[in-house]
């Protein structure tokens, strides 16, 4: 049987690193959805939201990666916002992983200023937040521009806030990210496919034909989108094509882990979510 390739994002509920007792859980975790997987579907690239440290989760977060998939080697911290009141402190995260056969182009976040609008940073210093007049109580878009195989991806993640920010405003502004985002990276990457999954805080919903980015989510026996927390289907893809390309993802090729969503036990109140890619 070929190798088949995913990705994979999961929300990992405030999380720190500094409980022992919970990482052992996620690890536990990892490697249930590991062999959920089966050894003919290897993880390309993996996003985990809602890090609260990119010193003291470094580790953990190295060793969850590895134990998902021995292939994610390398994984990189992305600053991507601040509450008003902590606006001196301490950043929340995303942290992304890369299997070690993907060769990473380019980078960079995509945070929302004072005045609403969305401004790429692109291939700066990711642990820090930048420099400029970025809004508070907003969290950002952390992506890299891969190779893998010859072929081009852009693969994104957010953890679109529940309480803080806006959420709604945020969502619909993710198709005009990704236009941004092809923009910024020019040449090939203008017509690289992109993928974006998080924590959305919403449900999957239709953008306009012109977006021409669709939401891509599991469906339940009823087909309708499986949940991902106890009650709301918040976890899920966004995907914009390639204009030219002759396959494409759809709902079939989405996956819901709920391995991971165990709040007594201190893991997360999100599961995990895997998408298959239609490549290679």
């Amino acid at each position: 049987m070929p190798t088949q390739y995913s990705i994979f994002h999961q929300n990992m509920r405030v999380f720190g690193g500094g409980s022992a007792l919970r990482n052992v859980g996620y690890d536990d975790a990892m490697s249930e959805i590991s062999s959920d997987l089966g050894v003919n579907q290897r993880i390309l690239v993996a996003g985990f939201t809602e890090i609260n440290n990119c010193n003291s989760t470094a580790a953990p977060l190295e060793d969850f990666a590895l134990t998902l998939d021995p292939g994610l080697t390398k994984v990189y911290h992305f600053a991507i916002g601040v509450t008003a009141l902590n606006k001196t402190k301490t950043p929340e995260y995303i942290a992304i992983a890369l299997y070690k056969e993907v060769s990473l182009n380019s980078w960079g976040r995509v945070l929302r200023n004072s005045d609403k609008t969305w401004k790429i940073y692109h291939q700066d210093n990711t642990l820090l937040m930048p420099n400029g007049d970025w809004a508070a109580d907003s969290r950002g878009l952390a992506y890299v521009a891969i190779t893998f195989k010859g072929t081009k991806m852009i693969i994104g993640f957010i953890h679109n806030m529940y309480n803080l920010g806006d959420r709604s405003g945020a969502f619909t502004a993710i198709p005009k990210m990704a236009d941004e985002i092809r923009k910024t990276e020019g040449g090939a990457w203008t017509q690289a496919p992109i993928y974006i999954g998080g924590d959305f805080n919403v449900a999957p919903r239709t953008f306009s034909s012109r977006a021409n980015m669709s939401a891509v989510y599991a469906e339940d026996a009823h087909n309708n989108p499986e949940n991902t927390t106890s009650s709301n289907a918040y976890d899920f893809w966004l995907y914009k094509a390639d204009p030219t390309a002759v396959v494409h993802v759809d709902n079939n090729d989405a996956q819901v882990h709920t391995e991971t969503r165990d709040v007594p036990n201190g893991l997360s109140d999100h599961a995990g979510i895997s998408l298959k890619l239609p490549y290679w």
